[in-house]
């Protein structure tokens, strides 16, 4: 079971760039075909500053933030047991090509609930890691 000591844990913040060749990558690779994403001449004609991330790319910028691994090891636990099971974002401005994005990610909330069997006494932990993009 994850040590709940490890509640409110901060992660050292990370600053990121968001390079362009990435961002076509992306829309490439989730199927985006307006050519808003890939082509940053679409972008400017459609009165962007630059390549727009597409908007599940911050997703990409919370996995770069902090090592998978590392990850595990700080949980003390194995990757097969971990699951990632819902994300949700909240938007403030556009992200594009060009702007380095600050990363933090904060461990605030479980909660411990048993699963399986009425008549199973192993508890188990759901958490949420909260991750701030500025």
């Amino acid at each position: 079971m994850i040590d709940k000591n490890l509640i409110g844990h901060e992660f050292e913040a990370v600053t990121l760039p968001v390079e362009e060749g990435r961002l076509r990558f992306v829309a490439k690779s989730i199927g985006e075909t307006n050519p808003v994403y890939s082509d940053p001449e679409a972008a400017r004609k459609a009165g962007h500053p630059a390549l727009p991330a597409p908007p599940t790319f911050v997703f990409m910028l919370e996995v770069d933030a902090v090592d998978l691994q590392d990850l595990v090891s700080f949980f003390g636990c194995k990757l097969g047991q971990l699951l990632h099971g819902e994300q949700g974002f909240v938007y403030h401005a556009p992200i594009y090509a060009g702007d380095r994005i600050t990363v933090k990610k904060r461990w605030p909330i479980s909660m411990i609930r048993r699963t399986g069997s009425s008549n199973s006494s192993s508890p188990k932990m759901i958490s949420l890691i909260r991750t701030e993009l500025k």
